[in-house]
């Protein structure tokens, strides 16, 4: 299977693109917008958006690590292309990156993006293989890819309360999700998902 997503995701959902194509073939709507709020890495979404089965997707997550990781890497590709070219893969830099995974709030949301990224390659002990060259290329040409999708018109970011279909998938599954943790930028999409007031529409 041919590796879409930039973040490792064992057991991830890239699998089950076979499985939604058929199921958006059995309902005769291909070609359709795919909405994944819970996106994690968006291997499934990224599969369905390459092989031409829905038109476009839009994505979130309700970690704000991994929606920081989607907004850089798809706004400001040049930025995390280089900052994963400079990373200098050592535990000092393992452990600042691991402590802004721990405290995101009031950080940039570039580093929070890269970060998430950083510790989702590997962990403490696989930092020397996430380092390597390869890694590094295939890294880079994967984000490049993404933002030329995106430039397309075919990939979009939202946080909850941009998008009312989002915010009305979200609200219905809220009770199974993971607690968020409360930031500057998730707390408008937390109130208004608390209070009911996202659209059903």
């Amino acid at each position: 299977m041919k590796l879409l997503s930039p973040l490792r995701y064992p057991g991830g959902k890239a699998g089950l693109a076979p499985f939604l194509t058929d199921v958006l073939d059995l309902n005769d709507i291909r070609g359709v917008d795919y909405f994944e709020p819970y996106a994690g890495g968006a291997g499934a979404a990224l599969a369905l958006l390459a092989d031409g089965i829905v038109r476009r997707i839009s994505i979130n997550d309700a970690d704000f690590r991994i929606y920081s990781f989607w907004r850089t890497v798809l706004d400001e590709p040049t930025w995390f292309v280089d900052r994963i070219m400079t990373a200098k893969l050592d535990l000092q830099e393992w452990k600042e990156l691991r402590e802004t995974c721990l405290s995101p709030v009031g950080k940039d949301i570039r580093d929070v993006g890269f970060a998430a990224f950083y510790m989702k390659q590997g962990s403490q002990e696989r930092v020397r293989v996430s380092g390597s060259a390869l890694c590094r290329e295939r890294s880079a040409s994967i984000s490049q890819r993404l933002r030329a999708q995106r430039s397309r018109g075919n990939l979009e970011i939202h946080r909850p309360a941009e998008d009312p279909a989002m915010g009305h998938v979200l609200r219905r599954r809220r009770a199974r999700a993971a607690p968020v943790q409360e930031s500057a930028d998730c707390a408008v999409a937390n109130q208004l998902l608390a209070s009911g007031e996202a659209s059903d529409e």
